[in-house]
């Protein structure tokens, strides 16, 4: 019954992986995310490990209204190109788009519910980061250093 309701939207299905897309004549590759996807620092840092030069994040911001979760939900995107190294193009419909730069640095970007157009000249970086390479067993191996480290102190108390 639930058929009739979402007729409208489409046919949609889950894909089985993450890919990129490739631009021969600029010698680049893009690693699309979309939305929330932004919080989740596995998807990017897979795009990365797939060869994404740029990351481009699409996202339908609408329903957080006036609130400071458009400015949140856009500072995620700063953590994820700091994380990944990688550029990231973020594209909301009602605002905040704007391009960060590796380095987590605002190159761009737009006001809360701004109507705009903006061409930016986007960074290139294609060093893998620390966590590209290495994921979470950097957080796991701090965690090992911090326990030990806590024995040792009380050992020697």
């Amino acid at each position: 019954y639930l058929e009739g309701l979402t007729a409208e939207s489409g046919q949609f299905a889950h894909g089985q992986s993450h890919r990129t897309i490739a631009l021969p004549s600029q010698d680049i590759s893009i690693g699309p995310f979309i939305c929330y996807e932004s919080i989740f620092p596995e998807i990017t840092r897979e795009l990365t490990l797939l060869g994404a030069d740029i990351l481009v994040n699409t996202t339908n911001d609408a329903w957080f209204g006036q609130t400071a979760a458009p400015y949140q939900h856009f500072a995620m995107s700063i953590i994820r190109a700091v994380e990944t190294g990688r550029a990231v193009v973020r594209a909301a419909n009602t605002g905040i788009s704007g391009v960060i730069q590796p380095s987590g640095r605002i190159q761009y970007m737009t006001g809360l519910e701004e109507t705009t157009t903006f061409v930016e000249e986007v960074p290139i970086h294609r060093e893998n980061t620390l966590y590209t390479r290495f994921g979470n067993s950097i957080l796991a191996l701090c965690v090992l250093v911090l326990v030990l480290g806590e024995w040792k102190r009380r050992s020697d108390a």
